[in-house]
């Protein structure tokens, strides 16, 4: 199967090409051919959460033509991302926001958490002697109830111990709180509007719900997570590494049984 990395460029721009180094090297364990998606405008449909409809169409059909081009040219089956905004607008198994306006992308789009939960059976991990926070982005967990499918992957881990994300303010008796309700954002966003905010914003999540919990990493299943809080950790001079979800999983994955 060939792949078509999305995100690419979003990761090099931001600063964390780590993450694409991740993906790919997952991909390639699993098996598989990529392709990296070199685009000019990085996490463009985070504008269909910012009300820009004009926008988000023109920007929808511009990237459906894009794709379908790309797809032909290099023959390839499926789209895969570490973002949590592509895969709410363009997943059509979850039915998108860009998928509701009346577009489609011409191959299925995977988050990179999803695409191993469907592969769990087939992955073989080696053993991670460390304990981690799990923190699900905002979009991927609350919007798209994407939780449960990261968590089953970790605990396929051996050694590696888990706890989830203690947001206590948010909790209300009437209701039962899961895990998507409960993560603090770190400010990701704040980098395409006023990023001189976002490592204060990070480094208050980090001081006040990631450090009490005593873990070794803060793993997030969202790209612009995962770069809030590496600057929120150099902000704050924290004793504590941060990861994206498939950084983490790559140290552990051997391959495929």
């Amino acid at each position: 199967m060939r792949i078509m990395l999305h995100g690419w460029d979003t990761s090099h721009r931001l600063g964390v090409p780590e993450i694409c180094d991740s993906m790919t090297s997952i991909v390639k364990k699993m098996g598989h051919e990529y392709v990296p998606n070199e685009s000019k405008v990085i996490c463009a449909e985070a504008i269909g959460f910012l009300g820009y409809d004009n926008l988000t169409d023109d920007f929808a059909k511009a990237t459906v033509k894009e794709i379908e081009e790309k797809v032909s040219k290099y023959d390839i089956d499926m789209i895969l991302t570490a973002y949590a905004a592509p895969y709410a607008a363009w997943s059509k198994e979850r039915e998108g926001f860009l998928v509701k306006r009346g577009y489609e992308l011409p191959v299925p789009i995977e988050h990179i958490a999803t695409f191993l939960y469907k592969n769990l059976d087939k992955l073989k991990f080696k053993e991670l002697d460390m304990a981690v926070l799990m923190h699900d982005g905002c979009t991927l967990g609350r919007k798209m109830r994407v939780a449960e499918e990261p968590r089953k992957v970790l605990e396929k881990i051996p050694k590696l111990k888990y706890v989830n994300f203690d947001h206590p303010e948010l909790y209300v008796k009437e209701r039962e709180l899961k895990p998507w309700d409960i993560s603090a954002c770190p400010g990701g966003w704040l980098d395409f509007t006023l990023p001189e905010l976002m490592p204060y914003v990070a480094s208050n999540v980090i001081r006040e719900y990631a450090l009490p919990r005593e873990v070794d990493v803060i793993v997030t299943t969202c790209g612009n997570g995962y770069h809030a809080f590496k600057a929120g950790i150099k902000h704050g001079e924290f004793d504590i590494k941060a990861m994206a979800y498939p950084m983490l999983i790559d140290m552990a994955l051997e391959g495929v049984q």
